[in-house]
């Protein structure tokens, strides 16, 4: 589902998430945040809208990657690389 899920179909499930109390900067045990997930599954969708939201896409992992590390896929990267320059997207 996630593979062909839409932007308006990700946003309404995270919003949906959000409104039951969902804390967006919650990191795992290894400090990675929604963003470092995303970008592992180079989901540009979900990376678009975490961004959106406010996600930190500058937050180091406890091996200190960023999330645009993680990303292979190349529009991706540009959009999280962009998101630590600008602090905003475009």
């Amino acid at each position: 589902f996630m593979q062909k899920a839409s932007y308006m179909q990700v946003k309404l499930i995270a919003d949906t998430i959000i409104a039951k109390g969902a804390n967006i900067h919650q990191q795992t045990k290894q400090k990675e945040n929604l963003l470092h997930i995303a970008a592992k599954n180079d989901k540009k969708e979900v990376i678009k809208y975490l961004l959106e939201i406010g996600v930190q896409p500058w937050k180091r992992d406890f091996i200190g990657r960023m999330p645009h590390d993680y990303a292979r896929d190349s529009e991706c990267q540009r959009l999280l690389k962009e998101a630590i320059l600008y602090g905003e997207l475009e």
